[in-house]
């Protein structure tokens, strides 16, 4: 079996039933709404693991720590990018669709950003959930009373908060992939 194989089974065994609801979800428009469903789809990925100390039974198969990161986000992307391509196949006039797909890019550019915060805070706060879900809420605070809102990782305004993201995800995965506390190991 490959391992991007693997991760999705393991992916959606565990959270087949979450999946399916944060798909409909997804599909309303606000972007402040569609921050909040990739929190509660990414919480359930990894970060969970991490902080239950589920990732170790994962890494005794043979998959490398940086597949595991990669994988899971992109078994978690893959549900939200769908629905949001459903959402913008289902719109009426090309103006809407427009509209809906850039909306679905910013939130596409917005996901590594959320995946990597939770990972980050399981990794090392042991908080999968409420450091980030606090994090959303101070961006979404400092982004209507500040300039941050043009290089916010959620607001996605500018080709700087686009790449704030992507670095963002890069220092998270070598983080998580670079040195393994518990076996005293590099991997």
């Amino acid at each position: 079996m490959r391992t991007f194989e693997f991760v999705l089974r393991k992916v959606y065994c565990q959270n087949g039933i979450r999946i399916f609801l944060i798909f409909f979800l997804f599909m309303f428009p606000t972007n402040i709404w569609k921050s909040f469903v990739e929190l509660f789809m990414f919480t359930g990925l990894l970060p969970r693991d991490i902080e239950h100390g589920d990732e170790e039974i994962s890494l005794q198969f043979p998959i490398k720590r940086w597949q595991l990161f990669l994988y899971d986000f992109f078994s978690g992307a893959i549900p939200l990018l769908v629905s949001g391509l459903f959402v913008v196949a289902l719109s009426s006039s090309k103006s809407i669709k427009w509209l809906e797909f850039q909306e679905i890019s910013r939130s596409f550019l917005t996901m590594p950003y959320i995946y990597a915060l939770c990972v980050l805070s399981a990794k090392y706060l042991r908080s999968h959930f409420i450091i980030p879900q606090m994090f959303l809420i101070l961006d979404l605070a400092l982004c209507n009373i500040t300039a941050w809102r043009y290089i916010s990782p959620l607001r996605q305004s500018s080709f700087i908060s686009a790449l704030i993201s992507l670095c963002f995800f890069i220092t998270a995965a070598f983080l998580y992939s670079e040195f393994n506390y518990s076996r005293g190991v590099r991997t």
